[in-house]
């Protein structure tokens, strides 16, 4: 959602829109000082007939601008800044390049890494019915901010993250609970004739219900997570999944030495 309001252009333009609501507020607030008398003998009794009507609205007419003024600055906020989301996206690519240089063809969809934050609260909620019970907004949730490349932008998917570890879904959500790296190499095939057995293990490995892996007919055979921090506090993770059964441990090392120091400056205020 946030990707598409940003190509349409809404950050800038409520900035625009903030920028006429103050000017809007202060020139309503001089008003008040106005005297009807002198603007009705020097200007006209329409202009003041004007004036008056404004100073009888000020009490309520200039709290509401401001609050417009706040509403859209926090929509601005939560869709970020345009310069900050292009500069993420480059990072990513360039981790996904450096990572998948031997890919870089038709095949470059089956290598992805993702960034997800950690949020406390999302408008949504999930019934397990392995568990038998319900997931709500504010349980946490491991949200997906983008992902490297251009193709599969709309398949992104949202993990539980609750303060339990135990309950966290996916390579994302349990790099997040236990703030350390997973790695899960030669993961089974999960076509759709592989065997149950194979289904369960893979299942099992990546804390995920299969099913929802199969309905985005994912074909992931190794993932990699790596928590992300910013300021030194817990921020989110970055999921690394190719369709290879490994992946390059020493140039997992070179994105953490190289490219996490360049995130930790960019999610500032994110």
């Amino acid at each position: 959602m946030r990707r598409i309001l940003r190509q349409l252009g809404l950050f800038e333009f409520l900035g625009q829109a903030n920028l006429v609501l103050f000017i809007g507020s202060a020139i309503t607030t001089a008003l008040l000082e106005a005297k009807v008398e002198d603007i009705r003998s020097k200007m006209g009794a329409q202009l003041a007939q004007h004036v008056l009507a404004l100073q009888q609205m000020c009490w309520w007419l200039v709290p509401l601008l401001l609050l417009l003024a706040g509403i859209f600055e926090g929509i601005r906020r939560w869709i970020g800044r345009p310069l900050q989301w292009k500069s993420i996206q480059a990072t990513l690519d360039a981790i996904d390049k450096h990572l998948f240089k031997e890919y870089l063809d038709s095949t470059s969809h089956y290598h992805r890494v993702t960034l997800f934050r950690r949020d406390r609260f999302h408008p949504c909620f999930r019934l397990w019915p392995f568990y038998f019970r319900f997931s709500w907004p504010w349980s946490g949730w491991m949200v997906p901010v983008a992902r490297s490349s251009h193709t599969y932008q709309q398949m992104l998917s949202i993990f539980m993250a609750p303060d339990d570890p135990l309950k966290a879904e996916g390579v994302a959500g349990r790099t997040w609970a236990h703030r350390s790296r997973i790695d899960l190499p030669d993961l089974p095939d999960i076509s759709a004739n592989c065997p149950e057995a194979d289904k369960k293990v893979y299942e099992d490995a990546s804390f995920f219900p299969l099913k929802r892996y199969q309905r985005k007919n994912l074909r992931a055979r190794s993932f990699y997570g790596l928590p992300v921090y910013v300021d030194n506090e817990p921020w989110g993770a970055i999921v690394i999944d190719s369709s290879q059964h490994s992946l390059k441990k020493n140039r997992i090392q070179d994105i953490i030495n190289l490219h996490l120091p360049i995130l930790d400056q960019l999610l500032k205020d994110f």
